[in-house]
């Protein structure tokens, strides 16, 4: 093709891929040639100067009806991702129509969604991902990941901007379920693990900090300037109060968001002290006496039956404040993923209590003979 050719005239390095891609249309060996187009989808000279937007426009483009529908789909959505104009890439992917293929179609919609997101416009954008939501809940298979990871990528930078951050958070986990870390960008993957662990922290209604700190993007965090981030999601899901104050001295002055919610944060951290405390006992010592999570939670006495009330109101916890004596019967914690510590101390306590049921054997088996005589008589 005329194309090609110029191309791989234009770039003598290139003109292997050129030639190959040319040799495969000949041949009409269209499974090869979108085997090629994915990998060049992510090649280093196809990523700058909007070539690969080119090269959609000028040769793949015109293989759409023998390429796989949602092959063309992803396509096509990368050339748009090179457009540096956010109007001219909406309009871009608008002109393209998949209405025959369900899973192209939905990738299509959430990609114009990601663009009127940028344009600043929410409302449309969310029209469209619950347009979205609903050929996704009603699709009779299984959709292909791409599909899936595509929405919550979508779905979490409309949360980004719109908020509430706890939705955010939300959609960051579900985006991170769907997409392996490889295929986020270096850059990207530090400003996303910033950005989701700053929502967790901030987010109302997170008092699970354990599925984020078991993902690997956590990890890309250390070494950078948002090392801190790390520290204090660490501290908080471990109810480290005097760890969180340290790091909050240190960060307050030059992130607004601490300062800005400093309050919400002391009341969370301290709730999730109270968590540590209770999962800390054994389900005989369940009686908390309000002395005892004023030392731990770092609060005056007369400040814990708020707390209690804070956290019941939440469902973090359930029980019963006894006013009279000053203490509360913990019922219920609300379950969490645990840490590797938090494992440890389960395999301990189930370590001990596994040889209180064998010492109970043990002594029932030697006075069997005697307990039953007793009872007979």
């Amino acid at each position: 093709m005329d194309f090609l050719e110029s191309q791989a005239k234009a770039f003598p390095a290139q003109k292997e891929k050129y030639n190959e891609l040319g040799e495969l249309y000949e041949k009409k060996l269209w499974h090869q040639i979108g085997q090629k187009l994915q990998t060049l989808a992510s090649d280093d000279f196809f990523q700058t100067n909007s070539r690969f937007q080119e090269l959609f426009e000028k040769f793949i483009s015109k293989c759409k009806l023998f390429l796989n529908p949602l092959m063309y789909a992803r396509f096509a959505v990368s050339a748009a991702d090179q457009n540096p104009d956010a109007e001219g890439a909406l309009k871009f992917l608008e002109g393209i129509e998949m209405k025959d293929d369900v899973q192209s179609s939905a990738l299509l919609k959430i990609s114009v969604a990601r663009k009127q997101n940028q344009l600043k416009n929410p409302t449309a954008a969310l029209a469209l991902m619950e347009e979205v939501r609903t050929v996704i809940d009603a699709f009779p298979g299984v959709m292909d990941p791409i599909i899936h990871s595509n929405f919550y990528l979508a779905s979490l930078e409309h949360y980004q901007t719109q908020g509430p951050a706890a939705l955010y958070f939300k959609n960051s986990l579900l985006y991170l379920t769907y997409t392996p870390l490889k295929d986020i960008a270096e850059d990207k993957q530090v400003r996303l693990a910033a950005d989701v662990t700053l929502a967790a922290l901030v987010g109302h209604h997170i008092y699970n900090f354990g599925e984020l700190l078991q993902h690997p993007i956590v990890n890309v965090l250390k070494g950078t300037e948002h090392g801190w981030l790390s520290e204090l999601l660490v501290a908080f899901n471990a109810g480290d109060i005097q760890t969180f104050k340290t790091v909050f001295q240190q960060k307050k002055t030059s992130q607004a968001v601490l300062s800005t919610n400093e309050s919400f944060l002391n009341q969370k951290i301290r709730i999730m002290a109270l968590i540590e405390m209770i999962f800390q006992r054994d389900a005989k010592s369940r009686v908390l006496r309000f002395d005892e999570i004023a030392s731990t939670c770092d609060l005056k006495v007369e400040q814990v039956e708020l707390l209690l009330m804070k956290a019941m109101s939440l469902g973090v916890i359930k029980g019963e404040v006894d006013q009279v004596d000053s203490q509360v019967r913990i019922k219920y914690v609300q379950p969490r993923v645990l840490s590797t510590a938090q494992l440890t101390s389960i395999k301990s306590r189930l370590s001990e209590w596994s040889e209180k049921v064998q010492n109970t054997a043990n002594f029932l088996e030697m006075n069997a003979p005697e307990l039953l005589q007793g009872f007979g008589s």
